[in-house]
């Protein structure tokens, strides 16, 4: 590639100039380049060989960064003890420099492979040292990230509560608010559990499922607050005709279903018809189109930030993705793909030539206008006051139904229920950001979506407009609560 060939020549000329600490640099660039691509083994060589550079010239700051590279590259082969071994060193040696920055990183990353080999007690420890530091650092990213990694942890070490004994404890539930947030919870996991019994189950099993949900549906009939919300109890219903395959059933009570009750109907039987390699792909293309608007939304701010130290951070979350999307994947996959975009934006922010060679065309456009410094517009063109008080009202109303699904989702430790409502999140978003002006309500309410989706992946949220902000610090409260 022309980075490639870029790399090797300055290589070159600081070889030719005797330049150690220049050809240790160029030496971690390309080995950088090599794990993108995929060939680990030419990119290990080459961080030892910059290692030697850096321990030859006393470069602890350089031996730091190119050992935590190389203990990044033995977890990507799972080999968990070495990968610990190097971050340790590399801690170590943050920890003589007194960077804090440094050994907060590698203090979370000792506790991602301590959470790896399910040592979560460990993990946590390290997670919790690594978020004090952050937070005594004002680097609010780091430290979201960090809370969401807590919030994961503690969920895996909780047991789940049978399907039925949750239906009888949400019955049981004092009439309040969280009454309603739980009811959006037990509806995710119940359609979850339509499509893993029609998928792995029999007849006897898709029974099964169809009784239990009989008492909750009875309940829902004599609740006062069903009639100020969807047609859940409908809902169940249709949910029961398809596990037993009452087709005629099923399309009467299709018809009386609002929208949205529709919508999630026909996305659990598309789960069920789509192969399991479907809803992989669908699951990934999800992750990495969220990934893509998120880089995309920090890429302008983080340009025209002066600020060298938050600059560099967002450097260092951008190479962790990318290590992590290329990891065991073959040419020309869209995480590779991702990998790639990540490293060209990572080479923009440090003023390096990009390599367009393995960029799509979009990219490469895109890239260049911000090497031009050329971002788009922050503000647009009010909507007409007829239409204003409509748009408004129906934004809030979206707003507040995935507040609520959100504080479900968190309080239920189902990672498939989770996963489906950052799928419809994002359906969401995307419908409302369609042929919008950047800060039209549609756009901001879009934006405010895609954050809400990130905090339910544990990845970090970008600035949501101030009508949103508070919501979104709630959901962020409750999530560090769970």
């Amino acid at each position: 590639t022309e980075a490639m060939r870029l790399y090797r020549e300055s290589l070159a000329i600081h070889e030719a100039l005797g330049d150690l600490q220049g050809k240790g640099a160029s030496l971690h660039e390309m080995a950088n380049i090599y794990r993108v691509q995929g060939d680990l083994t030419e990119a290990m060589r080459l961080y030892r060989e910059s290692l030697a550079i850096h321990e030859a010239l006393g470069n602890l700051q350089g031996k730091s960064t190119t050992l935590s590279m190389m203990a990044d590259l033995y977890s990507t082969q799972r080999d968990w003890a070495t990968a610990c071994m190097l971050q340790q060193q590399s801690l170590v040696i943050y920890q003589q420099l007194g960077d804090l920055s440094g050994i907060a990183f590698s203090t979370v990353k000792l506790g991602q492979l301590a959470q790896a080999e399910g040592d979560i007690s460990a993990a946590l420890a390290n997670y919790r040292e690594g978020l004090a530091t952050f937070e005594r650092l004002n680097m609010p990213r780091e430290s979201q990230q960090v809370r969401d990694m807590i919030a994961q942890a503690e969920a895996a070490t909780q047991p789940t509560v049978p399907l039925d004994a949750a239906i009888s404890a949400w019955i049981a539930r004092e009439e309040n608010d969280e009454k309603t947030q739980a009811l959006l919870a037990l509806l995710d996991r119940i359609a979850n559990a339509v499509v893993q019994v029609y998928r792995g189950g029999d007849a006897a099993d898709r029974e099964h499922l169809a009784q239990q949900i009989i008492p909750l549906r009875v309940a829902l009939g004599t609740w006062s607050v069903s009639a100020q919300l969807p047609p859940f109890r409908l809902f169940f219903g249709c949910l029961q005709a398809l596990l037993r395959d009452q087709a005629d059933l099923l399309a009467r009570q299709r018809q009386q279903l609002d929208q949205g009750s529709a919508a999630a109907l026909a996305q659990v039987e598309h789960n069920i018809a789509a192969d399991e390699a479907t809803l992989r792909d669908e699951a990934r293309a999800t992750q990495i189109a969220d990934l893509r608007r998120q880089v995309d939304a920090a890429m302008p701010q983080a340009l025209r930030d002066e600020d060298q130290a938050r600059r560099t951070s967002l450097i260092t979350q951008f190479e962790q993705i990318a290590a992590q999307a290329a990891e065991g994947e073959a040419p020309g996959s869209p995480r590779l793909a991702l990998a790639v975009y990540l490293h060209s934006c990572v080479a923009l922010l440090r003023g390096e030539t990009v390599d367009a060679a393995l960029l799509t065309d979009d990219d490469q456009a895109q890239l260049a206008a911000w090497a031009r410094g050329e971002f788009a517009a922050e503000t647009a063109p009010a909507d007409p006051p007829s239409t204003r008080p409509t748009v408004e009202q129906q934004c809030n109303a979206a707003a507040e139904q995935v507040v609520a699904l959100t504080h479900a989702a968190l309080a239920d430790d189902d990672p498939a229920a989770r996963a489906a409502l950052v799928g419809r999140i994002l359906d969401a978003a995307a419908h409302f950001a369609e042929g919008e002006q950047p800060g039209s309500p549609y756009d901001e309410l879009a934006r405010f979506l895609r954050a809400v989706a990130a905090l339910l992946q544990g990845l970090p949220t970008d600035m949501v407009p101030p009508a949103y902000a508070e919501r979104l610090n709630q959901l962020r409260q409750r999530s560090e609560e769970e």
